[in-house]
């Protein structure tokens, strides 16, 4: 069975949106489907959606509660695959950007983790020093 969102037309009416290729959403997935990182850690890339929309890039991972709670926390983050590096294919820049938002999203566990006697020095969630 063909994948659903990769048509124009799912039952009959047409599903409001941009036109998404097969052949693109296939390269992306492929592509992503070769990343890994931390163990536990999945890359999905979700086809445009919105008159306007991009191709998304979803990474989910869990990591261990920073308040100190002893559960682990899901982490979802979803970025926007610039059109240049869609319409070109360009490899080399997919992962330089994944490469990146990785480096963002360790910056951002640094900052909930790294404390002071105790205390947060640089808590994200509170918009600055706490």
């Amino acid at each position: 069975m063909a994948d659903p969102t990769l048509d124009a037309r799912q039952n009959g009416r047409h599903v409001s949106g941009p036109f998404v290729d097969p052949e693109t959403l296939r390269w992306l997935r492929n592509q992503t489907f070769r990343y890994s990182y931390m163990p536990g850690t999945r890359f999905r890339v979700n086809p445009p959606s919105g008159p306007f929309g991009s191709y998304q890039l979803r990474i989910d991972s869990t990591r261990l509660d920073s308040n100190g709670t002893g559960r682990t926390m899901p982490l979802r983050t979803d970025i926007s695959i610039p059109p240049p590096i869609v319409d070109c294919r360009d490899e080399g820049a997919l992962v330089r950007l994944v490469a990146a938002v990785l480096v963002e999203l360790e910056v951002h566990e640094s900052r909930e983790w790294f404390r002071v006697d105790g205390a947060r020095h640089d808590n994200p969630h509170a918009g600055g020093r706490t």
